[in-house]
């Protein structure tokens, strides 16, 4: 009988672009619906068949929500119409669909959970548990969850959160990866783009990549490079796009800054050339998230071989995890102290810098994109 099966996220970045890769080699039919894909090497094997559906809105609150639903009734539709007969892996993105198409649909179904809803509205402190939006998701959950075959997601956190809502027998953890190729960041500096065009010849660069989203610490960033204003080779680099950057903009402008940069995503073809140009990389981690969320950018951070600062909890799971395997160091977003002390010695402490850098190197072949084998073998 012919294995046939539709993935669907709405906006494909690397991760669920390897999950679809490794469906492609053990299935007859694979049928990836997304809205838009993105990320460092997010291409899909050409065996897969893309189906278009609505992309993410990110615009506004009331937008994103508005491309959620639409999206689930459009995937609802063509569920129907075209892909009657095919099982199905549905992603956390957008988080109404793995809400309401179990509930929707009965075949075997797998869930892949990046994120949690309706807890994600909470860390986002758009809602609280007393809400009604709150109240009704989380009752739809214990429903839909009652008709997956199974739910595979990143961490034991998340694995503990998602056992609210269904039974800890059908939950998996596979943790996220990198989808760096090996070698692919040895760019010198007289070679790195990135380097010449934003002028930090020479310079120790202490980077954040990604969404500044309303949960993301990342003013004590800020805060941080006044202190090293002082010093003309270390540089902070804050790059990418969200509700916080006209709050990050107004605080390096206030503090007149001219050691922390503020940039926008880069284009692909300058990605790889940032990897490889930061000496430390930064995650940001929101405080309602701090037990449950690695977040998919430090298995990146570590594939450069490069020290990792965390702004976050000191005893969340991400700490935990980076004090294992000795590859850099999670901090209060209030302490900022501490990482003035933890910046310092990485830029003035060559041995320890070098063994943090050797300890990523080490752990990042951990995670690699074989990792997404184990969803196939789990779905």
């Amino acid at each position: 009988m012919s294995k046939k099966i539709v993935l669907i996220n709405q906006h494909t970045g690397y991760l669920f672009a390897d999950v679809a890769n490794a469906f492609a080699e053990e299935y007859d039919e694979v049928v990836l619906m997304a809205g838009r894909s993105s990320g460092l090497n997010a291409k899909a094997d050409s065996r897969i068949k893309w189906q278009p559906i609505i992309p993410y809105n990110r615009n506004s609150t009331a937008r994103r929500f508005l491309s959620w639903i639409t999206c689930v009734i459009q995937i609802s539709w063509l569920l129907c119409s075209k892909y009657r007969k095919y099982d199905l892996l549905i992603s956390s993105n957008p988080p109404t669909a793995s809400t309401l198409l179990p509930v929707l649909f009965r075949r075997r179904i797998t869930l892949l959970m990046y994120d949690i809803y309706p807890d994600g509205l909470i860390a986002g402190n758009f809602v609280t548990e007393k809400n009604i939006i709150y109240k009704c998701w989380a009752w739809l959950n214990r429903r839909a969850y009652k008709r997956v075959n199974k739910i595979i997601t990143l961490t034991k956190g998340m694995a503990q959160a998602l056992a609210v809502y269904a039974g800890k027998e059908k939950i998996q953890v596979v943790p996220a990866w990198s989808n760096i190729p090996a070698g692919a960041l040895a760019i010198p500096e007289s070679e790195n783009l990135f380097i010449r065009e934003n002028n930090l010849q020479g310079k120790f660069i202490v980077m954040y990549s990604g969404n500044m989203g309303k949960a993301y610490q990342l003013e004590p960033l800020v805060y941080v490079a006044e202190y090293f204003k002082d010093n003309n080779e270390i540089v902070f680099v804050i790059m990418g796009d969200g509700w916080k950057k006209e709050i990050l903009q107004q605080l390096i402008a206030e503090k007149k800054l001219t050691n922390c940069m503020l940039l926008p995503y880069q284009p692909n073809e300058l990605f790889m050339h940032s990897l490889s140009a930061f000496h430390v990389g930064v995650v940001s981690l929101a405080q309602v998230l701090e037990k449950v969320a690695i977040p998919s950018k430090t298995y990146n951070l570590l594939a450069a071989k490069r020290p990792v600062l965390c702004i976050g909890s000191e005893g969340s799971g991400l700490a935990d995890f980076l004090q294992e395997n000795e590859t850099g160091m999670a901090i209060d977003p209030l302490n900022i102290e501490a990482m003035k002390t933890y910046i310092d010695r990485l830029y003035n402490d060559k041995p320890y810098f070098d063994l943090l850098c050797t300890n990523a190197g080490k752990t990042a072949i951990h995670y690699t994109k074989a990792r997404a084998k184990d969803i196939v073998a789990l779905s």
